[in-house]
This record gives C-alpha cells, structure tokens and sequence, in this order.
C-alpha cells in the first residue's frame, strides 16, 4: 500500500539573491550536489554563454531556455541602450508570461515525472528592465508551481542600484 507521504512531492518556490558570480558559483556547485542526491531533474532556464549557464551544462543540468531568447547578460554600449530600450518596451506581460509558460512546460515534458531543481536566470533580466514584470512572474510561479524546487536568481545590482532607488 502507497502511504500518503509517498504521494506528496514538494513544490517549493525560492528566491535566491547573490552579490557576485564566485559567490553564485559555488552555490550552484552545492545545489548540484544536492539535486543528484536527491535524484532531482535538474533543470535551468536562462541566458546563452553565461558563467552559471555554461557551469550547469558542463554538469548536464538540462537547458529549458527556448529561443528567441529576449534578454542577454551583455551590457549594452550606449547607442545600442535605446534600440535595446524600445525592443523591450514592446514585449508585454502576455510575450514574457508566455514564454516562461512555454520553458516551465517544456521542463515538466522532459523530466520524465521527476521532481525538479530548476534554476531560473531569465528572471533577473526581466526584474532588471521591469521589476513589476518580474514580480508578476514570481506570483505566476507561487500560483503554478511544478513539483519540485524553484529557484529563481536575482543579482543585488540589478535590484538595489537599478530598481529600488530608480522605481519599478
């Protein structure tokens, strides 16, 4: 006879706020560590060439990021900020809650009925260009959570400097 406990799989959603990449690193290192002991699908969602995106594929975490890929890691030079600035002004909640809709699907379809560890990068590029659009997102994901652990990564200086003192 299956015991309830058995059937109840955690859904479990995290912010993790990180000062510096070393700092981020490690903590992955860990997470990892953790996610395969657990026997956790290890998934991410987020930025192409990144140090934690490459760090997770070279230890065959799962890329659920689809493409296009609306946000880039790369800081723009000045005259390319306001071309950047009206591409982003263009997407709307809809664009981005469909395309995380999209990555959250395409993570639960390859995990193969497995609890998740999933790590989502995209959400600090979207809470650096509009932390209202990030937020709606965090409350998509508190509304819908997939079974498993959700970790969603935001860096203090995207927040703090840009964000808090600047206005959502």
């Amino acid at each position: 006879m299956v015991k309830k406990k058995d059937l109840e799989v955690p859904r479990k959603h995290h912010l993790v706020i990180y000062s510096n990449d070393d700092y981020l690193t490690r903590l992955l290192k860990s997470m990892d560590r953790l996610a395969k002991e657990g026997d956790l699908f290890r998934c991410f969602f987020g930025p192409p060439h990144s140090p934690s995106t490459e760090l997770l594929t070279k230890l065959k975490w799962y890329d659920g990021t689809t493409a296009p890929y609306y946000y880039s890691s790369r800081k723009p030079r000045e005259e390319e900020q306001s071309q950047i600035q009206t591409k982003i002004q263009v997407k709307s909640k809809n664009d981005i809650m469909q395309c995380c809709n999209i990555v959250i699907e395409n993570v639960v379809k390859n995990s193969g009925n497995k609890p998740v560890c999933c790590i989502d990068f995209l959400i600090n590029y979207v809470g650096r260009d509009s932390l209202k659009q990030a937020l709606t997102l965090e409350k998509a994901y508190d509304d819908n959570r997939i079974a498993g652990l959700m970790y969603c990564t935001y860096k203090t200086d995207n927040l703090v400097l840009i964000k808090l003192f600047v206005g959502a």
